[in-house]
């Protein structure tokens, strides 16, 4: 008879403490929810800055790109005036071939090594946006701890804690 009822009233000791601890936690429901809302919040802000950063940034070096494009392309024009300027005198005229083939080679090159500077632009526009989403997920990562340790310390759990 003691046995029967100290198990019930075991059971009903737990039964109450889950129901306490149920109401407890709807009772803080709402702030454990704005909570994760914004650390989602944040998140997002964060991502999408960092998306933007890594958007101007490609933009940037796709516009120093045309400006050395640009400046390869005048220095192969100069340097094709000035094979046009050398054919008018037959003293000098017979450079022009090989000034020609200078310019080109010189263009080329310069195109090459603008594109090389243009993909790494975008390797480090690439890198730095990979750090900031990191950075972000770290940060969102200790929001959420915060969230979770807000329902760990609301004294939910308390009303757990019985004894066998």
């Amino acid at each position: 008879m003691i046995n029967t009822e100290y198990d019930a009233c075991v059971d009903n000791m737990n039964t109450n403490a889950q129901n306490s601890f149920e109401a407890c936690y709807l009772s803080i429901q709402a702030n454990y929810d704005y909570c994760t809302d914004n650390a989602g919040t944040t998140l997002a802000g964060c991502t999408n800055s960092a998306a933007g950063n890594a958007t101007d940034c490609r933009q940037s070096a796709f516009t120093q790109n045309n400006a050395n494009t640009a400046t390869a392309m005048k220095e192969l024009n100069d340097m094709m005036e000035l094979v046009e300027s050398l054919s008018a005198d037959p003293l000098v005229a017979v450079y022009g071939p090989l000034i020609q083939t200078v310019a080109l080679c010189n263009f080329t090159n310069n195109l090459m090594v603008g594109m090389q500077i243009y993909n790494a632009d975008l390797g480090y526009c690439s890198d730095s946006q990979d750090l900031a989403e990191g950075i972000c997920a770290t940060e969102n990562a200790a929001n959420l701890g915060t969230c979770m340790a807000y329902l760990d310390d609301s004294g939910c759990n308390d009303y757990l804690n019985n004894p066998p």
